[in-house]
């Protein structure tokens, strides 16, 4: 499995982190975004279906989603 650079510093961040991933993404598996989760302490993970790589930040649900979050929280994303 590919996962990005720096994921095994994950579980030294101390913030919280939204990660947003359309499990037919073309350029990173749903595995590797499930594996920065996992090493990512406060990490949120949401997995959605038919939006690539690219459409993830145009979905508008994905976007209420951030937004919220990123409001509701102290350190923001």
């Amino acid at each position: 499995m590919r996962v990005p650079a720096g994921v095994k510093d994950g579980a030294k961040l101390r913030i919280p982190g939204l990660l947003l991933h359309s499990r037919d993404a073309e350029h990173w598996s749903s595995e590797a975004s499930v594996y920065v989760a996992s090493h990512w302490p406060g990490a949120e993970l949401r997995l959605v279906d038919g939006l690539g790589h690219r459409n993830v930040a145009r979905d508008p649900a994905l976007v209420q989603l951030a937004a919220s979050l990123e409001r509701s929280s102290e350190h923001p994303l």
